[in-house]
């Protein structure tokens, strides 16, 4: 008689717990909140996840909050809640991707990677949260470490060119062109329909000295992509360096005339003028670029036209 009485109060019990445990449609909810998203109306996605949230503390209605919090730059409130979805589900793995960014966001680039490794211990073999993890280390100006990450990419992955071109710049970001050259190389190899890595070996060729090289690299880009300026300042660097003198002329006119915001264009084709021999033409460049407003990084520049201009003044 005692165990009936037990299983009755047991029944009654659970009968009480659904009766007022209100019960809520996740599926509907969910897709509801998406397509607010979408609509850009965050204020009413985050109205509809309180509300549930209230009723059914549910890791991917923190997850959404996160997001509508972060889309409102409410960043705190966004890190609770990717916080709460981890200790819900560590398993989530866009959680710890959102912390990232939102770390980053507020320039704590420590937490940033912090967030990042803990998602690496319960996804050691995550190629994204790798490439995240190198992100962030080039952002930190940390540049041996984010060689690192894609080495281990390429551990993985040993044919991908797109991380043995990207070891190449970064290669080249810290003075080594000639480790750069050999993974421009290889990544030719493995894609050579990929214009990117002839661009990037062609400005590598001009940091070594190598005009004669980085020319057809520079040509094949501007061939295949005739918008692509940069390639046409890298060119006019490299026939400056042959001494071709009118060539680099074309290209830096051709540069300043659909990008002028490209002011350093400016400074080399006063300096191609002057080589060329043509005095006034180098004398005018240097004067504009003189009063053009430029920023920090070419004041170097600035203060060389300045010393050309004089000692043109003087002849």
């Amino acid at each position: 008689m005692l165990y009936f009485y037990f299983l009755l109060t047991f029944i009654c019990s659970c009968i009480t717990y659904l009766n007022t445990t209100p019960y809520i449609n996740k599926e509907s909810i969910l897709t509801d909140v998406i397509e607010l998203l979408e609509s850009g109306k965050n204020k009413e996605a985050l109205s509809i996840l309180n509300k549930a949230i209230e009723k059914q503390q549910h890791y991917e209605f923190f997850f959404l909050r996160g997001i509508v919090n972060k889309n409102l730059n409410k960043l705190d409130e966004a890190l609770s809640d990717f916080n709460a979805v981890i200790k819900m589900n560590k398993n989530f793995i866009e959680a710890y991707k959102q912390k990232s960014e939102i770390y980053l966001k507020k320039n704590r680039l420590y937490e940033a990677l912090t967030s990042i490794n803990e998602a690496l211990k319960v996804f050691p073999d995550n190629e994204t949260l790798y490439l995240i993890k190198a992100d962030l280390y080039l952002r930190a100006g940390m540049i041996q470490d984010s060689i690192n990450m894609y080495k281990i990419l390429l551990e993985k992955k040993p044919k991908n060119s797109d991380y043995i071109g990207m070891l190449g710049l970064l290669y080249t970001m810290i003075g080594e062109y000639e480790n750069a050259i050999n993974m421009y190389n290889e990544a030719i190899k493995l894609a050579p329909n990929n214009l990117q890595h002839y661009y990037n070996r062609g400005t590598t060729y001009n940091r070594l000295g190598k005009f004669t090289e980085a020319i057809p690299d520079l040509n094949k880009m501007i061939e295949k992509n005739k918008d692509f300026i940069d390639a046409y300042l890298e060119r006019g660097y490299a026939l400056l360096g042959l001494n071709k003198f009118e060539d680099a002329i074309n290209d830096f006119k051709y540069v300043l005339s659909n990008a002028p915001e490209k002011i350093e264009a400016m400074y080399f084709l006063g300096i191609a003028y002057e080589k060329a021999g043509f005095i006034n033409e180098a004398k005018k460049t240097f004067i504009d670029f003189i009063n053009t407003k430029k920023s920090q990084h070419f004041l170097d520049y600035e203060r060389d036209a300045k010393n050309k201009l004089e000692k043109l003044k003087q002849n």
